[in-house]
């Protein structure tokens, strides 16, 4: 179906012989550049092409140029140069988590998708996975900041990223790098080569591959449940993209066809798990037991094994030692017809991930509470836009979208030490396959009234109606914990069904070409569904106690921005405030010893952003921003953490014991987060940083930049555990890099300098507890300090 479709959508948009040429709107965004000869950054947040003055949208772009001079080769760096920006990768569930403005998406959560989306060269996706595919031969990047659904669809209630590879140029050109890092002892290769195959054909390959040995240690070493594990893990990926531009003479048509695949593996998705929170324990405990090998410190050295002989022969996608394999397929054909006032526009997309990972998730020696997990995801997407470009003061923007998506998602866990089941020789505790297959249908537009010359009403409304039928079971059950978990011969079936209009008006302002000024009501949403990493106990659970809503979101924000003394000042300012209903959660419930799925009933998203880009010289570059964010829940009663008590606020009773008399031990509590930050909300993000160039005598120039970001306080963890709170950090990188004739460039790079150690944190499970002190955490650093070498050619 998918191929068929494209062939139409194609022939739909074939070029007309004769048609006249003229100028319209250009739609495009493969094609979009980064910057225009005046050194005016384009982007294309309204699906046209636009300076970053002239729109009234909240969005930060990064050039080709920054991601090259820092040698960034990872969609999670790119939060470096967007504040307010992070992306952490996890060892499970999601794969990912996202968030932008102190809203993200919990990450254990495989049915969940990422409420900042990803926009990969025209393709929406949702699935944190996506950012394994890695940044190179990058075009722009552009952070939209804030509701997006007119444009951008569904599941992009908090913002968007959109990354847009590069494309053949008019004449033959390409680079060559290759790249050494020496704390990790990592080498990087990559390559691109574009240009005119024929007056109308143009194509361009670019190709990377990287290997590293690793910067983490792990100082676990044997006990009586496991083996030795691996002592340095490392990573290796291989990528490759090609594209094809067709441009017929004579034509208003252009098509552009991008195909690109990853292949990544790594020594376990969770490597570097470690106690960021001991509590109670001198180091990770699990199962009663404390890791001899263990401690507690935050750094790059961290305790783990490898499953016990035997263990893994009958365990579905498990292996001896931790895994990680992870491939990603991407197709995008855009293609655009053009008539004087008009401009259509068709994308196709397929997007495709294969994983595999098998870890242990006890951050101990043991091995004792492990999974291993498969998610297959297909989606075939297809838009079509239809823009005008009149010279009266009317425009507007008619579109459709569809999406045809099938998710697999395989959690097959261990949470306790048993005997190998006499009938299967397994030693697990479940295997538990789930499923989404959706579809969604979306019809959008956009009226655009100039006013005045300097006045400008826009407003329009996107209309999603989604289903979604899931399932989720047990396939298969220790038989020693039959009567604790939901019988293999139960499938919960969940339908999903779901329409909404997602309205947005904007107000702006331009006294001149350097000045904007706008107003906006946004409204987004993301669709509900089931939670397919759910743990299927007790044994009469039912779908109910793991579906959830569709999240929304409304709000008002108001932006100035600017270009003054001849254009060498730019600045962005943005004010808003968003309220999130339904927004939805995915905690640890340390009672259960399961996480639990759940929406909270509303939290409130405001605060202020200011950027500023000052060339102070046509050598010399610098920059700054500030973010403030005040997200906190309104309304939202929690799961407690392990060890909190009654009087540590677990104490907002949710449901009477099987005795019927309130008050008794066997009430069920949670605890009331209204007023509290969002996880992983950073109340101030701060950036700053400079590019300068020297020329030297001949040919030869030098080239100096630095950035440095700063991260106000965060709390981690779902449920708010005391533990989990990461202090405020700063990241320093700086850059040099010695050119000749613009061709040849030798470079060192240093990143995260100061060796800043921050990352993904979660409350452990399988810790014990103690009454009145919160349980253990555990966090997964982000990579600590880099020191690049790098040599490249550009021709």
């Amino acid at each position: 179906m998918a191929g068929s479709t494209a062939m139409l959508a194609l022939l739909a948009l074939a070029p007309m012989p004769g048609a006249a040429q003229s100028a319209s709107a250009d739609t495009n965004m493969q094609a979009a550049p980064a910057q225009d000869y005046l050194g005016e950054i384009i982007v294309t947040a309204r699906r046209r092409n636009e300076t970053l003055i002239s729109v009234p949208v909240a969005v930060s772009a990064v050039s080709a140029d920054t991601l090259a001079n820092f040698g960034v080769t990872d969609v999670r760096s790119i939060a470096n140069y967007s504040p307010g920006l992070a992306i952490d990768k996890v060892s499970s569930g999601a794969g990912a988590t996202i968030t932008l403005r102190g809203i993200g998406t919990s990450p254990g959560q495989a049915g969940f998708e990422q409420t900042v989306s990803l926009n990969l060269d025209g393709v929406q996706t949702s699935r944190g996975r996506a950012i394994t595919q890695g940044l190179f031969d990058v075009g722009h990047v552009e952070v939209l900041k804030g509701p997006q659904a007119l444009f951008f669809g569904k599941n992009s209630p908090a913002g968007v990223i959109s990354i847009t590879s590069a494309g053949p140029t008019d004449e033959v050109s390409g680079y060559a790098r290759l790249g050494y890092e020496t704390v990790a002892d990592e080498a990087i290769a990559e390559a691109a080569v574009g240009g005119p195959v024929s007056d109308s054909v143009g194509a361009r390959l670019a190709v990377r591959y990287r290997k590293m040995d690793g910067w983490l240690r792990n100082i676990g070493g044997p006990v009586n449940t496991s083996v030795p594990g691996v002592t340095r893990p490392g990573e290796e990926e291989a990528m490759g993209r090609l594209t094809l531009t067709w441009k017929p003479s004579e034509s208003n048509f252009d098509a552009t066809l991008k195909l690109s695949a990853s292949d990544y593996s790594d020594d376990g998705a969770a490597a570097g798990q470690q106690l960021f929170y001991c509590g109670a324990l001198p180091a990770g405990g699990v199962a009663g037991r404390v890791d001899p090998y263990g401690e507690c410190k935050f750094d790059k050295y961290y305790s783990s094994a490898g499953l016990a002989n035997g263990v893994a022969d009958n365990w579905p996608y498990a292996k001896q030692q931790p895994y990680s394999d992870v491939k990603v397929y991407l197709a995008s054909l855009s293609a655009n017809y053009n008539w004087e006032n008009l401009a259509l526009t068709s994308v196709t997309g397929y997007f495709s991930t294969r994983s595999r990972t098998s870890d242990s998730y006890d951050a101990t020696s043991y091995y004792i509470i492990g999974a291993a997990e498969r998610e297959d995801f297909d989606a075939f997407s297809q838009e079509v836009r239809l823009l005008s470009s009149f010279d009266g003061p009317v425009n507007f923007m008619l579109g459709a979208y569809y999406q045809d998506s099938d998710l697999y998602f395989e959690n097959n866990s261990r949470i306790a030490l048993l005997p190998a089941d006499p009938a299967t020789g397994k030693y697990h505790t479940w295997e538990k396959p789930s499923g989404t297959k959706g579809k969604a249908y979306s019809g959008f537009g956009q009226l655009i009234w100039a006013v005045t010359p300097e006045v400008e009403m826009a407003g329009g409304v996107r209309y999603t109606r989604e289903t979604k039928d899931s399932y989720l079971y047990n396939s298969w059950v220790h038989p020693l914990l039959t009567a604790t978990f939901l019988p293999p011969t139960t499938i919960l079936k969940d339908n999903f069904r779901d329409g909404n209009y997602s309205p947005e008006a904007t107000l702006t302002w331009r006294p001149t070409s350097e000045i904007t000024t706008y107003i906006a009501y946004k409204t987004g949403y993301k669709s509900g569904g089931l939670g397919l990493s759910a743990v299927l106990t007790p044994r009469a659970v039912t779908a109910d106690d793991f579906n959830f809503e569709a999240e929304k979101v409304r709000g008002e924000e108001i932006g100035l921005k600017a270009q003054l003394f001849d254009k060498s000042l730019t600045l962005t300012t943005a004010a808003y405030s968003y309220l999130y209903s339904n927004l939805q959660v995915n905690a640890f419930n340390a009672a259960l010893a399961s996480f639990t799925v759940t929406n909270a009933a509303s939290a409130r998203s405001k605060g202020f952003e200011i950027d500023a880009n000052l060339r102070v010289t046509p050598d010399l570059t610098v920059y700054g921003s500030v973010s403030y964010n005040h997200s906190r829940y309104k309304e939202f009663v929690s799961s407690c953490y392990g060890g909190q008590t009654l009087a540590m606020g677990c104490d907002y009773r949710l449901s009477v014991g099987a005795d019927g008399i309130a008050g008794t031990a066997d009430d069920r509590y949670g605890q009331d987060m209204s007023g509290r930050p969002l996880t992983r909300a950073a109340d101030w993000s701060l950036n700053s940083g400079f590019d300068y160039t020297i020329p030297l005598s001949g040919a030869w120039d030098l080239g100096l930049s630095g950035n440095a970001r700063y991260t106000s306080k965060i709390n981690g963890t779902d449920n708010a555990n005391p533990g989990g709170l990461l202090k405020g950090y700063w990241v320093l990188d700086a850059a040099a890099r010695l050119e000749m004739d613009r061709q040849w460039e030798i470079s060192l790079v240093g990143r995260n300098l100061n060796n800043a150690m921050y990352g993904y944190l979660q409350e452990k499970p399988g810790s014990p507890t103690t009454p009145g002190t919160p349980s253990q955490v555990f966090a997964i650093p982000t990579r600590g300090r880099q020191v690049l070498v790098q040599v490249g050619y550009t021709f």
